[in-house]
């Protein structure tokens, strides 16, 4: 490709890029930062409930992993929009400790969210398991394989983040005299690709690809089951009893597969426009030389897609998961409401 058209492609990218510029510097910072304070609020109620000794279970001990992950993102995401939304470059670059600080914020960002991925995919598969195979359930996704799964996804999570741990650096910008420092990728180190190519691929486009074809056959399988049981039963007075003596346990188990589906869902919509951002630079952003930048600055654009995404998923637990509606309800609302009534200074 000649010089021309190398320039010419980066002319191309140029007008969409200075609107996710202006989105950036104008709006994000103002709305990812509150967002992520309700956010943390909201993920710390679901440890407080999800720990609660009528809630432990497998599943929920994934659900409070996914909280625990979901809360540290947002966390670091609050100085980390800080950084890059509120405070100004002095001559075009940060202080040492400033650049520092956003460097690891973000790769320790990048390792939780290969976590939440897991967990995600964790959750599918125990979900699976409990539907196509009960009888070995408990076998299969007892509180200790849990617990082991779940540490052998944090140890994954990190080494899979080495390449890009050892890929980022800070780098000194402008004259010896000056102190000025900036967040540095190697966009030219087999390193750097490596790690753009798990976190894009691995971590982004195949779970959102594979997730919704596994909960949809996973909806197959139950709907068969359902039918079977309908039309297989002994006898029409079993059938019958059957379906009088267990609505809620049916109930429960359609919840329980709707509050998956919404989750997965959620990960779909968070992860995917970025996973294809990223793809789109590994193919052709470095074949005609346009700037890593760009399309950074278009990934940034959707974190706060991600930290709404984040941010909702009590509403999600509420709404759906009758347990833990009544156990938050018990823990703060009717507490509260009981602490009213009996105060006398209340009336």
């Amino acid at each position: 490709m000649s010089i021309q058209e190398q320039e010419q492609s980066c002319t191309d990218f140029h007008l969409p890029s200075k609107i996710v510029e202006c989105y950036l510097i104008n709006v994000k910072g103002y709305l990812d930062i509150p967002i992520c304070i309700i956010g943390s609020i909201l993920n710390l109620l679901n440890i407080i409930v999800f720990t609660r000794k009528n809630m432990i279970s497998p599943v929920n001990k994934i659900f409070t992993h996914l909280a625990w992950v979901d809360l540290l993102m947002l966390l670091l995401f609050i100085p980390y929009t800080w950084l890059d939304c509120f405070e100004e470059y002095t001559d075009g670059g940060w202080t040492y400790q400033q650049a520092f600080w956003s460097l690891c914020s973000d790769t320790v960002t990048v390792t939780l969210y290969y976590m939440s991925v897991f967990l995600t995919v964790m959750l599918s598969v125990w979900r699976h398991i409990a539907i196509v195979h009960p009888l070995k359930e408990r076998q299969w996704c007892s509180m200790k394989m849990t617990r082991n799964v779940v540490i052998a996804g944090y140890l994954t999570s990190f080494l899979l983040s080495i390449p890009m741990y050892f890929s980022v650096g800070v780098k000194h910008v402008g004259d010896n005299q000056t102190q000025i420092y900036l967040p540095h990728a190697g966009e030219d180190s087999n390193l750097f690709v490596i790690s753009l190519i798990i976190n894009s691929v691995l971590y982004q486009l195949l779970p959102a690809v594979a997730l919704p074809i596994f909960s949809y056959k996973l909806i197959l399988v139950l709907r068969t089951k359902k039918e079977h049981q309908q039309y297989h039963s002994p006898s029409a007075a079993i059938n019958n009893m059957r379906n009088t003596r267990t609505p809620e346990m049916k109930n429960k188990s359609d919840r329980s597969i709707v509050l998956l589906l919404t989750v997965v869902a959620l990960h779909v919509i968070s992860k995917l426009p970025s996973g294809i951002v990223e793809l789109l630079y590994l193919t052709y952003g470095r074949a005609n030389k346009i700037s890593l930048e760009c399309y950074s600055n278009v990934s940034a654009a959707f974190d706060t897609l991600a930290c709404f995404t984040l941010s909702i998923t009590f509403m999600i637990y509420y709404t759906m998961g009758n347990n833990f509606r009544i156990t938050f309800n018990s823990l703060f609302i009717r507490k509260k409401c009981e602490e009213i009534y009996t105060d006398p200074e209340s009336g």
